[in-house]
């Protein structure tokens, strides 16, 4: 008990025993005292009249009062005055009816010592404080259930009205004392059919179990008028054992038919469960719903009472509501918005907030849940960028076969031009060499046409490996002789076979196709991005099952920023100028790697030069 002066109005009408409890007083270390004593009735009600007192010590026998009716007119003036009081007799049924009428704790004179009278005291003022709260509490919360325009009730867990508010009585027709401790289905309404009654009593039942009901259901009135109600019953369960049962209920007969035509739009949002909390003017929680605990992961609503909504906001989201929020609630009395909530185990989601003042008592906070629909922003967001990366490779295909189809067509009407106007005057070589360079243009055509076929191929998960005995050295000899024809005597390439003291297989199994499909795209890339010619690399190695190729040239390099792009279909790095290209080399490379169940890495330097490395198992089944 804190040390403030407490003021004591004492109506003893014997000096002795009022002397004695002033000094009982007087000596206690507990608190300070102000005693006022007055020997009649009647002197204290003009003191309570007069001035506030903290708690009333009175005799139950006064000079111009006896017995309870000291009691009753002491509570009738002064009902929020905790009183104790004060009797010779040893009393019990006298002290209980005490109590019963308005005390808060009767005291026997001769058994009086200091701790007892400073307890009695400090239990008395608590219990009527408390006692007032819940007063409070409960008027403000009848209020609400009076006022509201639904149908409550509450029922027992069989069905029988306990509580039901006006709105419900007024549509029954009847009066509180009517209807209470009646069955729900036996009421009015719900009795004029015997299926809408058999409805009611199924779901009070499934309610009773433990499970939410709700149901629209339709009377037929006896001038045929149909009404329609939107109703439900939630159970309260306490420890798994339902202790009562919420019935709410509105008259929807005059929407009937607009409700009819929004019934999926109008169940959609009924199914939604927001949050719901009230904040008295000190922003601290007075009342939260089922729905805002579950959402902030709390089980019981005492947790966080009288605590600030800070308890569930991050120290920046604090300050953004101080700074920004809530003066715009003082100034506008709404408020309506996102911010990031915090769940009690410290976990985050984002949250849609709406407020409302209350008068200037405090506020309401309603708030959802809205991971699902960021994530489906980001989805969107996502899908917009894929969309817009779409049509930039369907421009760049388009842009691709334009210009790389466009030469060799080019040299093609060339050439037949002049076989069909001057063939008759040129010589023998003349001919063939027009018909070189058309053959050589239909090779770069069908070259091309191959290449998107076959990325179109990859990317429909149509491309396949079909692996089969090969011997590889002879392969890449093979290979890196074929290019050697064309890349000119500018270029050496050069192949360095594994080491005579490495394990070789026997004849692995490789699809021999997508290995010129994978080297011949690297040779001839290290051979295009080498303007100046020089020395290319081709080293073959077996290691722990799979065989290793290195790809080294000394050409133009890869810039970094671009390194996370390379394998994309038409992408081309910016510092290849105007060397000729179509953007899909590296893209088939990489899909007839991973078909055949390895990996390719690569490193590199502008200006110094690149090296791909590929590892491809050995033996692998068709796949």
């Amino acid at each position: 008990m804190n040390r403030q002066r407490l003021k004591i109005l004492l109506i003893e009408d014997n000096p002795d025993d009022a002397e004695l409890l002033q000094e009982i007083l007087s000596e206690s270390a507990v608190g300070q005292w102000e005693v006022v004593n007055v020997e009649r009735l009647s002197a204290a009600l003009q003191c309570l009249s007069e001035s506030a007192f903290d708690v009333v010590l009175s005799d139950i026998s006064l000079p111009d009062a006896k017995g309870l009716e000291t009691v009753i007119r002491i509570h009738e003036a002064a009902p929020e005055v905790p009183l104790l009081v004060l009797t010779g007799l040893d009393d019990e049924a006298l002290g209980l009816e005490a109590l019963r009428r308005g005390a808060q704790d009767y005291l026997v004179k001769d058994q009086i010592n200091q701790s007892l009278l400073v307890r009695a005291i400090r239990y008395a003022i608590e219990r009527t404080q408390t006692q007032k709260q819940l007063s409070e509490s409960e008027q403000r919360f009848r209020a609400i259930f009076n006022q509201t325009f639904q149908f409550m009730a509450l029922l027992s867990p069989e069905g029988k009205i306990l509580e039901a508010n006006q709105t419900i009585l007024d549509w029954l027709e009847k009066s509180k004392a009517e209807v209470t401790n009646c069955p729900l289905e036996e009421t009015q309404w719900w009795s004029r059919s015997p299926q809408v009654q058999a409805r009611l009593k199924n779901a009070i039942a499934a309610a009773a179990a433990g499970r939410f009901v709700r149901m629209e259901v339709e009377q037929v009135e006896t001038n045929d008028i149909v009404s329609a109600v939107d109703f439900s019953i939630k159970p309260v369960i306490n420890e798994g054992r339902v202790l009562l049962l919420i019935a709410e209920g509105r008259d929807i007969s005059d929407r009937l038919s607009i409700e009819k035509s929004l019934r999926r739009q109008v169940a959609a949002v009924e199914a939604a469960t927001d949050g719901i909390a009230i904040f008295n003017q000190d922003s601290e929680y007075i009342y939260l719903n089922d729905a805002y605990l579950q959402l902030y992961g709390y089980s019981d609503a005492t947790t966080l009472i009288g605590k600030t909504w800070r308890e569930l906001s991050s120290l920046e989201e604090n300050q953004q509501f101080e700074q920004n929020t809530f003066p715009l609630l003082w100034e506008n009395g709404q408020w309506r918005g996102e911010a990031i909530g915090k769940k009690r185990d410290g976990t985050t989601f984002p949250a849609e907030i709406g407020l409302t003042l209350i008068d200037q008592d405090g506020f309401i906070c309603v708030c959802r849940d809205i991971t699902q629909r960021k994530q489906a922003e980001t989805e969107v967001l996502k899908a917009l960028a894929q969309e817009k990366e779409l049509n930039q490779l369907k421009s760049d295909f388009v842009s691709m076969l334009s210009h790389d189809f466009r030469n060799p067509l080019a040299t093609i009407r060339s050439s037949a031009e002049l076989l069909e106007h001057y063939g008759h005057k040129s010589t023998a070589e003349k001919k063939h060499l027009y018909f070189d360079r058309i053959k050589t243009s239909i090779k770069n055509m069908t070259a091309l046409l191959d290449e998107v076929l076959l990325i179109s191929s990859a990317e429909a998960g149509k491309l396949r490996c079909q692996p089969a005995p090969l011997d590889l050295e002879k392969f890449c000899y093979e290979l890196l002789e074929e290019l050697q024809v064309s890349a000119g005597e500018h270029y050496q390439l050069i192949f360095v076979p594994p080491p005579n003291n490495v394990d070789k297989p026997a004849l692995p199994c490789f699809d021999e196709s997508l290995l010129r499909h994978i080297f011949g795209n690297l040779l001839s890339n290290a051979i295009k991005y080498s303007p100046q010619g020089g020395r290319i690399c081709w080293q073959l190695t077996y290691e722990k099952g799979g065989a290793i190729f290195q790809v080294q040239d000394a050409g133009i390099g890869i810039p970094p920023s671009e390194k996370s792009r390379l394998f994309e279909s038409f992408h081309r790095a910016s510092n290849v100028g105007k060397i000729p290209g179509t953007g899909l080399g590296l893209a088939i490379v990489k899909k007839c790697v991973d078909v055949h169940g390895g990996l390719i890495e690569f490193e590199s330097t502008p200006g110094v030069g690149t090296t791909f490395i590929v590892v491809l198992p050995l033996g692998r089944d068709e796949v």
